[in-house]
């Protein structure tokens, strides 16, 4: 198959154009090319696999009103067929290293930005990794040959058996727009509806591909057992020769997000919920953010002694969650679940250990359980107790957010 005679491990020369280096050391490289191509290259050495993450910062919000649904109709052409790449036939080699299409080989759509990502078994197919990557960047062909299967998936998303998911997956995502004040986007699901999708035409979808894919846009994201001093050769090899459109990038602007306290019903009318949300620009430095992490959890620990000692028994769970709202900005959002509708003892209580923790601060047995808890994850991290699609997808949102990424033992030496 003429797929696989690219397939050989090559000799790649020293690359022939620079790169600015924002860390720089034996385990991790990220770096930016001279065309604005972001990348990060981090070395795991206990394991025999090597992840891809392809990430176009473009999704459902970037969509022009004629262009709905455009981002993800991209993202399953990119499976279908690129100019080097016949129909299937990197779906086929990815089977062929022993992956599966929905498992080590997949992608998604987000309002910000779409992630292509696959794993390999091993590194000895890196070359052609790579060459995946650089023909989804710059070569995916644009056709409509798709359509049909993407109205399908429609189908089976409002499906009745799907129906609990749905109601569920909406309901999350309305109190997150709601809290993060984005009521502007709550119709911006990126899989569009029928009619958006039939509307799409082979210019519609070319026009958006050429605008958004482009390498001041996009990064690489590359994690498992490699040398990064060889890959990072590589990469700049094959996209450093490739050029931005004449036309200057003009970053997307948003609505500003505000921290503040919202209060829900639960999709089913029985449960209900209290999010409680902070923002964190983008450019805070690493102790700002493990900080703003320790914050969190001395919160949480506080509201559960609260929880046992005034014996509530309406709330059933907490739940911290972190979100990339915009370039500039995350979300961490402290989420009650209540198994009822009476909301009110839950938010006072909420309200009187936020101002506990204002008024008398926090003990030292408080803060080192929390520090412990941070420690205990960043230790799980490095030492590949999280597999590599946990840690590329940390990497994506800090790239997101034009921040230099950490690794787990970086955080580590704060304390």
């Amino acid at each position: 198959m003429v797929l696989l005679s690219a397939c050989s491990t090559q000799y790649v020369p020293p690359p022939t154009a620079s790169s600015t280096s924002i860390i720089n050391n034996d385990q991790t490289i990220q770096g930016v090319l001279d065309n604005g191509l972001k990348y990060v290259i981090h070395q795991q050495k206990n394991t025999k696999k090597v992840q891809f993450n392809l990430v176009a910062f473009t999704g459902g919000a970037y969509e022009e009103p004629n262009q709905k649904g455009a981002a993800h109709f991209l993202e399953h052409l990119a499976f279908r067929k690129t100019k080097q790449f016949s129909d299937r036939a990197i779906i086929q080699f990815i089977e062929q290293q022993g992956g599966e299409f929905g498992n080590e080989i997949n992608a998604s759509t987000s309002a910000y930005y779409t992630d292509y990502r696959f794993e390999l078994e091993d590194n000895k197919q890196v070359p052609m990794a790579i060459s995946i990557l650089g023909q989804w960047s710059q070569n995916i062909v644009i056709n409509q040959e798709i359509r049909p299967v993407i109205l399908g998936e429609w189908r089976r998303r409002v499906g009745i058996e799907n129906s609990w998911w749905q109601q569920t997956q909406t309901w999350f995502y309305q109190q997150w727009l709601n809290l993060t004040r984005r009521e502007g986007y709550i119709n911006r699901d990126a899989l569009g509806n029928p009619a958006q999708i039939t509307h799409l035409s082979a210019d519609i979808l070319s026009k958006f591909y050429k605008k958004w894919y482009r390498p001041d846009n996009m990064a690489i994201v590359i994690i498992g057992n490699i040398e990064p001093k060889e890959l990072e050769n590589q990469l700049v090899t094959v996209f450093s020769k490739w050029q931005n459109p004449t036309q200057p990038l003009v970053p997307k602007q948003f609505d500003s997000v505000d921290q503040g306290i919202t209060t829900s019903y639960g999709w089913d009318l029985n449960s209900s919920g209290i999010y409680l949300g902070f923002k964190q620009h983008g450019n805070s430095n690493l102790s700002e953010i493990v900080l703003h992490k320790l914050y969190f959890y001395l919160l949480e620990l506080r509201l559960l002694a609260a929880i046992n000692h005034s014996h509530n028994t309406n709330i059933l769970d907490t739940y911290i969650v972190k979100n990339s709202v915009e370039n500039q900005t995350s979300t961490t959002t402290l989420m009650l679940s209540l198994n009822n509708t009476k909301q009110q003892p839950a938010f006072d209580l909420l309200q009187q250990v936020l101002a506990s923790m204002r008024n008398n601060s926090f003990s030292l047995q408080e803060l080192n359980l929390s520090k412990n808890i941070v420690a205990q994850q960043l230790y799980s991290a490095a030492q590949l107790q999280v597999d590599n699609g946990d840690l590329s997808n940390e990497i994506i949102t800090i790239i997101n957010q034009k921040m230099a990424w950490h690794s787990p033992i970086q955080y580590n030496s704060i304390y």
